[in-house]
């Protein structure tokens, strides 16, 4: 089936897309919400995404994107949800965001709820620096990857979603790695984008089995951004995904 880093793809793209069309002007990604994928993308089927942005702040705001599948072929079959993601966007240039208009109860709550997140986030703990980055010992799975031209967004800098995908695919070379055997991503813990990256820096991706249960395990995985001609280097993105059996 589909992997979960292309489908992070994804649904970055169709909420930055709504983000920008709401705001009118340029946004980032600044955090993605847990996310539970509820049932897996096989081949052959159809996957649709809806976003919408659920509440507008002064310039940031929550855009919720919606994932479905329709398994082609089939008529008589219903759409079935895959997950539902929450990203947070700032406007790139500070722009003050345009007023949120509600037209029903249903968008009324939406926007609680999201509220109701936001609160929580500026509630925890900033994340400070490479901490919790592991050190490339045994067990550690490592890749690189070069930002080129074609990953970056309009504003020149690295888009979300192939900072995403990237993660997940070393989160999930380290999950089978460890138990060699197919392992699929349930969830993903909120991700925070810590700086940006450009066309030219290399993307080092450093993932490791954090916690492992009866039948699923967790996997951290933690992103830095090099200079090649500085020789400088920065953490730009940490995520914890849970991956578990898919026999």
């Amino acid at each position: 089936g589909l992997l979960a880093g292309p489908l992070l793809k994804w649904i970055d793209i169709c909420a930055c897309m709504s983000a920008e069309r709401f705001s009118g002007t340029h946004c980032v990604t600044a955090s993605m919400e847990d996310i539970h994928f509820l049932k897996k993308v096989s081949v052959g089927e159809a996957v649709k995404l809806t976003a919408r942005v659920h509440q507008a702040w002064k310039t940031s705001m929550e855009v919720g994107v919606t994932v479905t599948i329709d398994r082609l072929g089939e008529s008589d079959a219903e759409p079935q949800v895959c997950c539902h993601a929450m990203s947070t966007f700032v406007s790139k240039d500070k722009k003050v965001l345009p007023k949120l208009e509600f037209s029903s109860d249903e968008e009324k709550a939406w926007a609680e709820q999201a509220n109701s997140r936001k609160a929580i986030r500026l509630k925890m703990p900033k994340k400070q620096g490479q901490e919790g980055r592991p050190e490339i010992v045994e067990g550690t799975t490592v890749s690189t990857e070069l930002v080129m031209p074609h990953h970056c967004q309009h504003m020149g800098t690295t888009f979300g979603g192939w900072i995403m995908q990237w993660m997940e695919c070393a989160a999930s070379i380290a999950a089978v790695r460890h138990t060699r055997m197919p392992m699929v991503c349930v969830s993903t813990d909120t991700l925070n984008f810590l700086a940006p990256s450009h066309p030219g820096d290399a993307v080092e991706l450093r993932a490791k089995v954090t916690c492992v249960w009866n039948s699923s395990m967790e996997i951290g995985c933690w992103a830095s951004a090099e200079n090649l001609l500085e020789g400088t280097s920065k953490p730009i993105c940490q995520m914890y995904a849970t991956y578990a059996s898919s026999g």
